[in-house]
């Protein structure tokens, strides 16, 4: 019995110190536990600071993005006036050039009916040859006190000058 009681002595100084043991081993959890949830905790809080930091930047990113998209709008809308006026212009522009043409479409077709015209008018120049030599000639021109004569040099429809003009 002796024999068992130091077994069981043993046994028993083995436990108490296996418990020794899991105690420490329970403090370092412990402490592990606790220095664990401190960096969770520090971690949280910094990535919480990030969030925040994040969130103040994509609200500056937005706000500056709001202030592109007006300033853009407006830029649009000078750009449709801009846009609104060079069409006006062109109108006006177009209306004055249409109107330019007319008129001097309008001049030529008077000159070339006035060109024509003395040009195909017969005269009678045995009647009205009152001794000017060129009375035949079609540029002869019949005034009230005048009778002006192209010389039968020039081509018909050359401009008179005053040069080639003289008195029948």
């Amino acid at each position: 019995m002796d024999e068992v009681i130091e077994r069981i002595s043993a046994l028993e100084g083995r436990v108490s110190e296996h418990d020794r043991i899991f105690d420490m081993i329970r403090e370092e959890i412990r402490g592990l536990r606790e220095y664990i949830d401190g960096r969770i905790d520090d971690t949280n809080t910094r990535i919480d600071d990030l969030r925040l930091d994040m969130n103040g930047r994509i609200d500056g990113i937005n706000k500056r993005i709001d202030e592109t998209n007006k300033r853009i709008d407006e830029t649009n809308k000078r750009i449709d006036e801009t846009n609104r006026k060079i069409e006006e212009m062109d109108i006006r522009l177009n209306r004055r050039i249409d109107s330019n043409f007319k008129w001097m479409l309008g001049i030529q077709i008077a000159m070339w009916i006035t060109i024509i015209s003395a040009t195909l008018i017969p005269l009678n120049h045995r009647e009205q040859n009152d001794g000017c030599s060129h009375a035949h000639h079609p540029l002869h021109i019949l005034s009230n006190d005048l009778r002006i004569c192209a010389l039968s040099r020039l081509p018909p429809l050359l401009p008179l000058r005053i040069s080639n003009i003289h008195r029948c």
